[in-house]
């Protein structure tokens, strides 16, 4: 592994490791549909498998068997990943997944 800068390799081989204690201007993620931010959820009819993507306008938050759905208005907007798997098999089984919004 090499790090450029500005076109120079400044460091290269090894590993790189470092706490991440200076670093600043980086915001973390705040509010519920914040891109960054992970809702678990049930989607679509369909089946996802992890990195498969979905419309925020179709997951619902709910628990880890989708055995109870969160109650109250929910609203998420862009383009979700499944971190996981799921489908909506009535068997109780995999029927939500943890998902993380990209954009």
């Amino acid at each position: 592994m090499a790090i450029i800068s500005n076109g120079t390799t400044v460091a290269s081989g090894g590993s790189v490791r470092g706490s991440g204690s200076n670093l600043t201007g980086i915001s973390s993620p705040t509010g519920n549909n914040a891109i960054g931010t992970y809702v678990l959820g049930k989607g679509d009819t369909g089946t996802r498998n992890y990195g498969q993507t979905e419309g925020g306008n179709t997951i619902t938050p709910t628990t880890n068997d989708a055995s109870y759905t969160v109650q109250g208005s929910w609203s998420y907007t862009g383009t979700w990943k499944c971190m996981g798997y799921k489908t909506n098999a009535n068997n109780g089984k995999a029927r939500s997944s943890l998902w993380v919004r990209i954009s």
